[in-house]
């Protein structure tokens, strides 16, 4: 596939869909409330065009939607929950290449495609406003309109998807539980002193999210936390990671302002 279906007001949903299928995207037929036409749910999702051009036939006015998993799965920010999803997007932008394709939703949230390096399953992080639609599960997609608006592409990005590490952005969205911190933090002074062989010792797993929480604590003290990558690189996380992750970490540690809007004005389903 090299470039995603046309907008709603140029290509019809059967010809979104039928694309979408070509491209090997398995999709399926969608209610107004989001929930599947057909009996198995998301188990019944197909690339046949002749499957595909049956269920048009029978429901015309369906919603369409992709099945996610190993071709394809989607970071669902959330703005309607107890947190904003475009805050955690901030902090794990620098783990998602240039190029992964953004979808504008009804509720004003956004949908980032990606193809994930290893499977992931359906994950809902509400304490940071993500939810990750993975094996299992499906999204709506363009053109599809709902009674509340509708999915439109935000930014097309490249087609085929470019591959993400999913799981380095579900380390930093929703790390393992984290020690207490390490003994003299409170003391005053350079909290690097005291950060800095805690990050060392840090292991595979958490080392990601335990350097940003780190290199967060030292900036919100006043304090520049990019000693930290020393640190960070013993620990084993490669040098360029390390420095990505401080400074993803300064920008929210220092940021005041309201999260940003898109840069352009789920089987669980999803919430969007």
């Amino acid at each position: 596939m090299t470039s995603p279906p046309a907008h709603h007001d140029v290509e019809s949903p059967v010809a979104a869909v039928l694309r979408y299928a070509a491209s090997g995207w398995p999709v399926l037929p969608c209610r107004q409330d989001k929930t599947p036409h057909t009996r198995h749910g998301v188990l019944d999702a197909s690339t046949d065009p002749a499957v595909i051009g049956r269920w048009w036939t029978r429901w015309p006015a369906a919603l369409p939607a992709v099945a996610t998993g190993q071709h394809l799965t989607v970071l669902d920010i959330d703005v309607k929950g107890p947190a904003n999803g475009y805050t955690a997007l901030r902090a794990v932008e620098h783990l998602l290449p240039t190029g992964c394709p953004r979808v504008r939703t009804p509720s004003g949230g956004l949908h980032v495609y990606t193809r994930p390096r290893a499977p992931v399953g359906n994950r809902s992080l509400r304490t940071a406003g993500v939810d990750v639609r993975g094996d299992g599960g499906y999204v709506l997609v363009p053109p599809g309109v709902t009674d509340h608006g509708s999915y439109e592409f935000a930014e097309r990005g490249s087609w085929p998807v470019p591959t993400v590490d999913v799981r380095r952005v579900l380390d930093v969205l929703a790390p393992p539980p984290r020690p207490s911190p390490p003994r003299g933090f409170d003391r005053g002074g350079d909290p690097v002193r005291w950060l800095a062989p805690w990050v060392e010792n840090l292991q595979p797993g958490g080392r990601n999210a335990g350097l940003f929480w780190a290199a967060c604590c030292v900036a919100e003290h006043g304090h520049d936390p990019h000693p930290l990558i020393e640190a960070a690189v013993n620990a084993g996380l490669p040098r360029g990671e390390a420095t990505r992750t401080i400074r993803s970490a300064v920008r929210t540690a220092t940021s005041k302002a309201a999260p940003a809007a898109p840069r352009h004005p789920a089987a669980a389903p999803e919430r969007d």
